[in-house]
């Protein structure tokens, strides 16, 4: 039986068999042109009776509209978050007496020092986990927080977009010809958790070091490193193209080079209660001005040398494939031990190890050492950084074959994705890009 929800009045209309945007509730209307009209849905995706249809909140805020029933992050609830559309196509407030969006930890900010904007797009969860909710960073502009309150004690995740693409094209469902939206080169998130510590994760995307990803082995032009105000743990925490190969990156030594989901290497810095943490986004050296721009590893100095690496990486870390990795089961808290810590040997055995390792950090450390990562809690950082790759490209049938319970992380990848496509890397990543490596840096 349906619970009973409250409609929402103002100037909501029935419009040809579907709920209309509100437009007087303060949000922010996403792709308002698109079959969505203004929904936080794919543009080609309607909101219909039947149907939650969730919603943009403005910087810093998080929706706070769900289906009260849905209390796990599993497949189809995870879904339902927003209004709900009834069968008059009329919008109804799950939560009557709660607002549409409340305020993030504010604890994160995002910060261009590039001087151009930046577009950082939220993944809409609960929801189809598209990342849709845009934050246009023109200088500085505070993310979205989740303390444990949160839908179902979950993170905010992001990705990056190179300087001067705006929002538009970055916070959609993009394709492979430019490191744009969904392939961008980098990735964050954060959560709050109950003793008032934030964590921050940042790290490579794992779709922009795909085998398929026409890029991969292209430096974007701008880097992204964290800096803290306040006590922090688990700096330095930066990707410095000037510096940096595809896929490398600083961290400290104790954090561990065990990598998350596909490979893709990440850091993660715990803020204590009462710090923040600054996102910085920056231009490198090699920077043309050009938004989007990115210079291949031949072009910036040490050609024949950064061309071998390039290339060792690539045949020994191959794409994962169906047999080289158990299944691992979705957990959404970043840094709940009790959430997190059943995905702990699952996810240990991953790739095979590379024999390249650099200074800041490159490549995995071996499967005979994935053991004392796990005991360590870097298990847990991974378990999260691997529920990217596993719900990657991975389309509403078959996510409705597992029932939302478990995920082949290493199962082949499709080129292209419906962009109505329920859960998919489109944002389902960031529940493992983001900061569940906040255990590592506990117990570093």
């Amino acid at each position: 039986m349906h619970h009973h929800h409250k409609k929402d009045g103002g100037d909501l209309e029935k419009r040809s068999g579907q709920c209309q945007f509100p437009t007087d509730a303060g949000l922010i209307a996403v792709t308002p042109k698109g079959k969505n009209a203004g929904w936080a849905m794919s543009p080609d995706k309607p909101c219909k009776p039947g149907m939650y249809c969730p919603y943009a909140c403005p910087s810093g805020e998080l929706m706070a509209q769900w289906d009260p029933k849905a209390t796990e992050y599993k497949y189809p609830d995870s879904m339902n978050g927003g209004l709900y559309c009834n069968s008059d196509g009329e919008i109804e407030k799950p939560f009557p007496d709660k607002p549409y969006c409340t305020k993030g930890a504010g604890t994160v900010e995002s910060r261009s020092a590039t001087g151009k904007s930046v577009a950082f797009c939220q993944t809409v969860l609960p929801g189809d986990e598209d990342m849709l909710i845009p934050t246009n960073v023109e200088t500085n502009a505070v993310l979205a927080v989740p303390d444990p309150s949160y839908w179902a004690s979950t993170a905010a995740h992001y990705f990056i977009n190179p300087p001067g693409v705006p929002i538009e094209d970055g916070c959609i469902w993009g394709t492979k010809d430019k490191p744009h939206g969904n392939w961008s080169p980098y990735v964050a998130g954060a959560n709050q958790d109950k003793n008032g510590d934030t964590f921050v994760t940042l790290g490579w995307n794992p779709i922009y070091i795909e085998p398929q990803t026409p890029f991969r082995t292209k430096r974007p032009d701008f880097g992204v490193r964290i800096k803290c105000e306040g006590t922090c743990t688990g700096l330095p925490c930066e990707i410095n193209p000037d510096k940096h190969d595809v896929n490398e990156i600083t961290k400290p030594e104790s954090s561990g080079k065990v990598p998350g989901a596909g490979g893709a290497h990440f850091c993660v810095v715990n803020v204590k209660k009462g710090g923040k943490a600054v996102i910085e986004v920056f231009n490198s050296s090699g920077s043309s001005g050009s938004s989007g721009s990115s210079k291949s590893v031949t072009d910036l100095g040490s050609s024949k040398e950064l061309k071998k690496e390039v290339t060792e990486k690539e045949e020994e870390a191959p794409a994962p494939s169906a047999s080289s990795t158990p299944k691992s089961k979705v957990s959404p808290n970043l840094v709940d031990d009790e959430m997190v810590g059943g995905n702990t040997k699952e996810v240990a055995a991953k790739k095979k190890p590379s024999s390249n390792e650099s200074d800041d950090e490159t490549n995995d450390e071996t499967n005979d050492e994935t053991d004392d990562q796990e005991n360590s809690g870097m298990s847990a950082a991974e378990a999260a950084m691997h529920r990217v790759a596993a719900n990657k490209n991975v389309n509403k049938e078959e996510i409705q074959g597992q029932k939302g319970t478990t995920v082949d992380p290493d199962a082949p990848t499709p080129e292209a994705t419906p962009k109505s496509a329920g859960v998919s890397m489109k944002g389902t990543s960031m529940l493992g890009v983001v900061a569940a490596a906040a255990v590592a840096v506990m117990l570093a």
